[in-house]
């Protein structure tokens, strides 16, 4: 014979062991975790450009990219030339200019010496800005760039 009373259903269930308990807590932790670095965790989108190094008075290298990029410019700006980072001392902005109907604008960036000849050609990356992979993703799912 059962017993029917509800009491009795609602005890029994409130009675019962949980084994997996432990295993729902522990993906909650690691779903938890996947959305911070999803979210929270900024990796940097680099622009590499060739520049022009002079070294006169002051060294300077010279380089040429589209407006565009150029406003992400900040004070902690980050450059590297040969994976090796550069202090920049001053940014000189140029006029802009339209080539092949492409706003492009020239930027003289003051460096201290470096150990390269006179008007060398170098390769200059530049961290433009930081995203997370998450706002990147939903980006790409909503159709591309929101400057385009």
């Amino acid at each position: 014979m059962t017993n029917r009373s509800i009491y009795h259903n609602v005890y029994a269930l409130l009675q019962k062991k949980h084994k997996h308990l432990w295993l729902l807590f522990f993906s909650l932790v690691l779903f938890g975790l996947f959305l911070k670095l999803l979210f929270q965790e900024t990796v940097p989108l680099l622009g590499t450009y060739q520049g022009l190094y002079q070294c006169g008075k002051t060294c300077t290298l010279e380089l040429t990219m589209s407006v565009d990029d150029v406003r992400y410019f900040q004070k902690e700006l980050e450059v590297y030339v040969h994976d090796e980072k550069i202090s920049v001392q001053s940014i000189d902005f140029g006029e802009v200019e339209v080539i092949y109907n492409i706003p492009v604008q020239t930027l003289k960036l003051v460096i201290s010496k470096q150990d390269w000849y006179n008007k060398q050609p170098v390769e200059v990356k530049i961290v433009l800005r930081r995203e997370s992979i998450g706002k990147k993703i939903i980006d790409v799912l909503r159709g591309g760039d929101d400057r385009a």
